[in-house]
């Protein structure tokens, strides 16, 4: 598992008690290996999405696949359709994220997005910020690798 936190992602063998302290606005979270985790960029309001390029977080350490779901955020217009489905696939052999889109993409919608790989060893590749298509696929190259450490921050 690896802490959720931007600056301290360490990764964690299992199973194990961890004890830390966090601020009263933080929420401290594990992901294990093998996990996707969207992050849009933080905002005030849903009107002001998307703010930025999604960020598409990959815990590696195993394959792993996520489905992530827009809508406007304001109607019930999803019961109809108006929805946009991206299904996320992440290869570890290959360090590739993968996707495919289907629906329409709300108002508010993501139009880009961009990776950051998290591996046991302790290191962070960051990708480009490339277009969220209907289809595309983002390999992980070493040239963007960074070692992480504990004070370090990513935002």
């Amino acid at each position: 598992a690896f802490d959720g936190s931007d600056h301290a992602q360490t990764p964690v063998i299992g199973p194990a008690v961890v004890e830390g302290s966090a601020e009263l606005a933080e929420l401290p979270a594990f992901a294990p290996a093998g996990s996707i985790v969207p992050l849009a960029p933080v905002v005030q309001h849903t009107a002001a999405l998307p703010g930025g390029a999604l960020e598409v977080r990959v815990y590696g350490g195993a394959n792993a696949s996520f489905q992530f779901v827009e809508d406007d955020g304001e109607t019930v217009a999803y019961e109809g359709g108006g929805l946009r489905v991206t299904d996320f696939s992440w290869d570890e052999a290959s360090r590739e994220l993968s996707w495919t889109s289907s629906g329409t993409a709300p108002p508010h919608g993501f139009q880009e997005l961009f990776v950051s790989l998290y591996e046991a060893s302790g290191t962070r590749t960051t990708s480009d910020v490339v277009a969220l298509t209907a289809r595309s696929s983002v390999k992980m190259g070493d040239a963007q690798r960074r070692r992480l450490r504990g004070s370090e921050s990513f935002v």
